[in-house]
């Protein structure tokens, strides 16, 4: 009993003492890395160099991508980019979410809600390493790498916009190491006329802000700022352009741009020394389909119950077209096939349907076909139920399919799983949408919308057609959402109108201050990796979480992947 005592004793002991050495090297690791996040911004010249576990590795890149995603949706609901309505908009879904490290650095300073200097530098260093896993999960294909840079590059830009005053930007500036030069006073006077004739009144400054000269004037050379060249807002001289500081913003977006794209073609060209790690590679392969939204798990406080006696009701109401088609299969037809069964059992079960009444809704239409009786099909189908309930195999908690595992099922001859708006002919989906008294210009409008692949925003036109102009805030992900928003609506919690919200089209700034117009998708990347996984055959789950590894993975550590 003593030698047993002090086993333990002496084992927690070492617990602690490991502990304690974890969390000092930790505050030294931040405290060697303060002066390298000085800037409340960082232009990502460097890559990091830490230690990360796979947990945190997968952490901090999901973080990011939610980040991103929020700013995708955002620009989707408002054409008017960079407003302070916009922001606004941003700033309260991150708070929403709970992003912790990414509220901190977007929206606080030192001293503000609470936050600490070493906290602020903890969320810098998350900022830097959480870009760089991006970068090596969107580096594969041009459409990832266009789609990281648009939306890094607004990130990038409220956050510059965001600078408080010229003293700010110089401070950005100095920490950067931007290849600018601030123009001293003297200098200014001597080229008084050129300035304020080019950078002042070119930039649309006031004649008494032209008369002071009292505000920041850069040079730089005249590569980094060509726009401004051909607009006539700078003064050249010496192959070097004086520039407004409020002028920078589009200089250094420019800039940033260009170095983003480089860094992503680097890591795309070094791919290969990545891809020797099966621990990253687990965590960034199919990174851009991951669902980060609710994944809709049974958890049985947030759904009552929902009987099958309720189910015909809320097919017609509240199913989305995808799994009202299964369920009318199977009243029609009395049967579904195996990936049919998974897509509409999992829905049914997240939606609040318990096991034993999803056992007399398959048993009730399926033993109607004479070659099936009760024997047969509890032989035949009850232990595929009882392992999506998590009852056999491995008794995981199953989640329901995401909208984008959804469309990108593999569907074949007689199969009536998948997407109707990617998956039905034109003529089986208008006979569906006649179906649910979607009237004409509705129709045609979803029409459009599925011919230019714009599946999700054909599912978000569905539910507005059959919900009165009601609509989905933020887009269709999730058929469980799509579920969840509908019984909102329909017992009044919900009011959100169509003409509130949403715009399926934005209006970008160009640099040279033109405008263009760009059809904008809802968050179609959203989704969780497919699985081929078959319960029937090999009881195995039907979504495998990667497994948790706790060793220690070298991020970066040769700094060119």
């Amino acid at each position: 009993m003593q030698a047993g005592g002090q086993s333990n004793s002496t084992w927690g002991q070492a617990r602690v003492r490991n502990r304690y050495k974890c969390n000092l090297a930790r505050r030294i690791e931040l405290i060697e890395n303060r002066d390298l996040y000085t800037s409340p911004i960082s232009t990502y010249a460097t890559a990091p160099n830490a230690n990360l576990s796979v947990t945190d590795f997968e952490r901090y890149a999901l973080a990011r991508l939610k980040v991103l995603r929020i700013i995708e949706r955002q620009n989707l609901l408002s054409p008017d980019k960079f407003s302070v309505e916009w922001r606004n908009k941003i700033e309260a879904e991150i708070r929403r979410q709970d992003i912790a490290e990414f509220i901190i650095v977007l929206f606080s300073s030192v001293g503000t809600e609470g936050v600490s200097e070493t906290e602020m530098i903890r969320a810098r260093e998350f900022d830097h390493i959480s870009h760089f896993l991006l970068r090596l999960a969107f580096a594969g294909t041009e459409e990832h790498r266009k789609w990281f840079i648009s939306l890094e590059m607004d990130l990038f830009t409220m956050r510059l916009r965001g600078l408080v005053g010229a003293a700010s930007l110089r401070n950005f500036l100095l920490a950067e190491e931007f290849p600018g030069k601030l123009v001293e006073k003297d200098e200014k006077e001597k080229y008084r006329t050129e300035i304020c004739n080019s950078v002042l009144l070119g930039g649309g400054l006031t004649i008494q802000q032209h008369n002071k000269l009292e505000t920041d004037i850069y040079k730089v050379s005249f590569e980094y700022a060509l726009d401004l060249v051909r607009l006539r807002k700078v003064f050249l001289r010496n192959g070097e352009a004086y520039v407004h500081h409020n002028e920078l913003v589009s200089i250094i977006c420019t800039a940033f741009r260009s170095h983003l794209s480089e860094g992503l073609s680097m890591v795309k060209k070094n791919m290969h020394i990545v891809e020797q790690d099966e621990r990253i590679m687990q965590v960034v392969a199919d990174f851009d389909r991951r669902h980060t939204g609710n994944n809709y798990g049974n958890k049985k406080e947030n759904v009552s119950g929902v009987s099958a006696d309720e189910l015909p009701t809320l097919s017609q109401k509240s199913f989305p077209l995808c799994m009202r088609s299964l369920y009318d299969v199977v009243v029609k037809e009395h049967h579904l096939k195996h990936f049919g069964r998974l897509q509409l059992g999992l829905f049914l079960k997240a939606i609040g349907v318990p096991i034993d009444e999803a056992v007399k809704f398959w048993r009730g239409h399926f033993t109607k076909k004479p070659e099936i009786d009760g024997t047969r099909f509890d032989k035949q189908y009850l232990y595929n139920i009882r392992h999506m309930y998590g009852q056999e195999g491995r008794r995981a908690d199953y989640t329901p399919y995401s909208c984008m595992k959804v469309i990108m099922s593999n569907v074949g001859p007689g199969d009536h799983h998948g997407c109707p708006f990617k998956h039905s002919d034109q003529q089986n989906l208008r006979a569906k949408l006649v179906e649910a008294q979607v009237p004409s210009n509705g129709m045609k409008e979803i029409m459009d919308l599925v011919e230019k692949h714009h599946f999700q925003i054909a599912c978000q036109k569905y539910f507005e057609w059959t919900h009165g102009s009601m609509t989905v805030e933020g887009g269709v992900n999730h058929p469980n959402q799509y579920f969840e928003e509908s019984r909102d609506v329909l017992s009044g919690k919900k009011t959100i109108k169509t003409e509130d919200v949403i715009k399926t089209k934005r209006v970008v700034v160009m640099p040279d201050g033109s405008q263009r117009t760009q059809t904008l998708l809802t968050s179609e990347m959203e989704t969780q990796p497919l699985s081929s996984t078959n319960p029937e055959t090999d009881g195995d789950p039907l979504d495998t979480p990667m497994e948790e590894d706790s060793a220690i993975v070298d991020f970066l550590a040769s700094q060119g992947y």
